[in-house]
């Protein structure tokens, strides 16, 4: 089968594939070779840092939303006003 007229003058696949993986590696989403390999104490770390952080915004957020209807009538805001503070 004859290549389609409405394709001429566009990129091959071997090119498209290149351009796609060029793309990749300066977008970041291919690993350099260059990068030390995660250690057990790096990986540990990074966990308890994250249940840390979700453990302190839980426990923010639950201090704060009991006390908002107080504070929009302590300050007389409305449900907009109180919004946008």
């Amino acid at each position: 089968m004859p290549p389609s007229p409405f394709l001429k003058g566009y990129l091959s696949l071997p090119t498209w594939k290149g351009l796609i993986a060029t793309i990749m590696q300066r977008l970041h989403f291919v690993q350099p070779t260059n990068l030390a390999p995660v250690t057990k104490l790096l990986a540990t770390k990074a966990r308890n840092a994250l249940w840390l952080q979700f453990f302190v915004m839980g426990f923010v957020s639950m201090a704060w939303a009991p006390r908002i209807p107080e504070i929009k009538t302590a300050n007389e805001l409305s449900d907009t006003q109180f919004g946008w503070c």
